[in-house]
């Protein structure tokens, strides 16, 4: 849709419209002239404005119905929570997600650990001074 839009509002249509026109003869004069006029700068400039709101409409519609695809999945996976969590996506997903962060938050306990044994040893440290 989008490269077959540009190539024919922007250079096709403007060209074949010249050469079908119902003039006596359509030469090669007049048909090389509408080309110069549909490469011109204000021709481009008509034609950049129609192909941006095309593609913003086409950009919309996808959008639209990505979001609702996605809203439907949604609404499948939260339905299907009361199954086994071991025969469902979202169950499955959720356990390999627990997986895939459980060295994280392996680390994540140990420097808690080491920050803590070195603020006990500082105090330590402080009351051997005092």
């Amino acid at each position: 849709l989008t490269i077959g839009a540009l190539i024919w509002f922007a250079i096709l249509q403007p060209i074949l419209h010249a050469a079908l026109q119902p003039e006596p003869v359509a030469t090669v004069r007049a048909i090389a002239l509408e080309i110069v006029n549909a490469l011109s700068v204000t021709f481009l400039l008509k034609t950049l404005t129609f192909m941006i709101l095309w593609f913003v409409i086409i950009w919309l519609m996808v959008r639209w119905d990505t979001a609702r695809r996605v809203d439907r999945q949604l609404q499948r996976w939260k339905t299907s929570d009361t199954l086994d969590p071991g025969l469902s996506l979202p169950g499955q997903t959720m356990e390999w997600l627990g997986t895939m962060i459980e060295p994280i938050r392996a680390a994540r306990e140990r420097l808690e650990g080491l920050v803590r044994r070195a603020e006990e040893l500082e105090g330590e440290l402080e009351s051997k001074a005092a």
